[in-house]
């Protein structure tokens, strides 16, 4: 499925800059997410889990 062009700029005007999307092209899905105020803070820790199970350690 491809969207065109002109609507993905009406649903970025109508969504404005509080709001992230994205568009999956494998699933064909759209997401519309609330932006953080931090992006960094939003992502630590990310993958904490994965990463003690491999044996590795995380400093806080």
């Amino acid at each position: 499925m491809k969207i065109p062009s002109d609507l993905m700029e009406v649903i970025k005007n109508i969504i404005g800059d509080d709001y992230l999307l994205n568009y999956n092209e494998d699933t064909n899905q759209f997401f519309i997410i609330k932006r953080p105020k931090s992006i960094t803070e939003a992502l630590y820790g990310l993958g904490a889990e994965m990463w003690k199970k491999a044996g590795g350690t995380i400093e806080t």
